[in-house]
């Protein structure tokens, strides 16, 4: 647990020498900031986390070094992945490796197929909810039909579906 100096004692070994101005340089903070912090003997985490990248150290130890983690908190395996750079075939593993791994009851409580029609068969130990199966296409209705829709904004609505196709359809007296 933090303790009151942790996070000055921290900054003063990290710093090893270094004026405020250049930690704060490397921060990206004022140098008042800094030492105002440094005074008060108390650095905030924002300003840890700051810090500890400004001088290339890593901002999780840090925490924990002022206290502001417990190391059992960070323990173990952390994986941090940016899933906007993943393919869609790991991405896809991913959520399978999820389903599979999701208690059997969590579906329980947002379980909503009472108002389905006609369902598609699902595993019971899947947590997903069943499909709804529209058969027959003429139960489909465009979106220039729902109420509501602004014709000349449907391609907001329906990637791929441009105003231009909803014209020619009202122009031909297709829906």
């Amino acid at each position: 647990m933090k303790t009151p100096d942790m996070t000055v004692n921290w900054y003063r070994r990290v710093a090893d020498g270094m004026t405020v101005n250049a930690v704060a340089t490397a921060a990206d903070m004022t140098q008042s900031t800094l030492d105002r912090q440094i005074k008060r003997g108390n650095i905030p985490a924002p300003s840890v986390i700051a810090i500890a990248r400004g001088l290339d150290l890593n901002p999780v130890s840090a925490l924990v070094e002022c206290g502001y983690l417990a190391a059992e908190e960070v323990a173990g395996d952390v994986q941090i992945i940016d899933w906007t750079t993943v393919s869609d075939s790991e991405l896809c593993a991913e959520v399978l490796r999820r389903i599979k791994d999701a208690p059997a009851d969590r579906d329980e409580a947002t379980d909503d197929t009472d108002n389905a029609t006609e369902t598609e068969d699902v595993e019971d130990t899947a947590p997903a909810r069943p499909l709804t199966i529209v058969e027959d296409r003429a139960d489909r209705v465009s979106p220039s039909q729902r109420p509501g829709y602004d014709p000349e904004k449907l391609a907001a609505l329906a990637p791929g579906y441009s105003i231009e196709e909803e014209r020619e359809g009202r122009a031909n007296n297709q829906p």
